[in-house]
């Protein structure tokens, strides 16, 4: 009983903006600059605000018009355009952590005129589990971690965390709408686990990202060869060591960085030129 009183109280906290928000993850931005991030148990959309030079954010949450979103474990974030975001899930509900039913689904979202958060006219989709993956969520972290957006072949690129770590492919219609087919890239085993994905548009290119790893890889998708890895770059792996577990990543192409943001909410930036030319002296 006690559980609950604390989690109820946790909810009415996050909503006023209060500060519970200790379960960060995705990061992405808008074409206005907005940061978002999202939050689980319980399930949460946040704007953030980041101050780069002290490397922390300050999150808040947007209500929601439907709170079914609430009993979904969150992950990955993204923006599409200016009326659809999508968000990955791990599990159907929060509170179910020992046999879970898996519930692998990308869900759209659009924020109203309110702020708040209401489903977009996009259809959420499911991903089957897989010949390998485990049917039974224990202590969740199961399905899927991670999604990102290319706009120029308008696909969206969803990662699943572990047993087994995939990366899925996803083509969206003329509304950006998933037209209910997928394809898993067939790229070795980058990470023993899959926290976020990142595109740059500008190099043609996903970023993928482990916590569990320590740090992140460049593949490139033409090829699905690694171009670097982030295993010789300066202060990547003690950020994510100091702050487990990170679970956001962002590149900015037209500033040339890249962003990682951890589930405290504490913040990475660095100039991308750099993290390649010491991947690759």
């Amino acid at each position: 009983m006690l559980r609950g009183i604390a989690f109820t109280l946790c909810i009415t906290s996050v909503i006023v903006g209060a500060g519970c928000m200790k379960d960060l993850s995705g990061l992405a931005r808008d074409k206005t600059g907005k940061f978002y991030s999202v939050n689980n148990r319980p399930g949460l959309v946040a704007r953030c605000d980041i101050d780069m030079e002290k490397g922390k954010s300050r999150c808040k949450a947007l209500p929601f018009e439907l709170q079914t979103f609430e009993n979904y474990d969150l992950e990955g974030i993204v923006w599409v355009n200016e009326k659809l975001f999508y968000v990955v899930s791990e599990k159907r509900e929060n509170q179910c952590f020992e046999k879970c039913t898996l519930s692998q689904e990308i869900l759209p979202f659009t924020i109203n005129e309110q702020g708040r958060v209401v489903q977009a006219a996009c259809s959420p989709m499911q991903i089957p589990l897989l010949p390998g993956d485990d049917p039974n969520c224990r202590a969740a972290n199961c399905g899927l971690e991670g999604v990102t957006y290319d706009a120029e072949k308008n696909v969206l690129y969803v990662a699943k965390e572990h047993s087994e770590p995939r990366i899925f492919r996803i083509p969206l219609d003329e509304q950006q709408c998933p037209i209910g087919r997928y394809e898993e890239l067939d790229v070795a085993k980058l990470f023993p686990a899959y926290s976020d994905l990142a595109f740059s548009a500008k190099r043609r290119t996903l970023f993928v990202l482990s916590s569990r790893g320590g740090g992140f890889v460049e593949l490139d998708l033409a090829t699905k060869r690694v171009l670097f890895s982030s295993d010789s770059i300066l202060g990547v792996r003690e950020f994510i060591k100091a702050h487990i577990p990170t679970e956001g990543i962002l590149i900015d192409d037209e500033k040339d960085m890249v962003y990682m943001m951890a589930e405290d909410g504490a913040f990475f930036s660095m100039p991308l030129h750099k993290a390649s030319s010491a991947a690759n002296p």
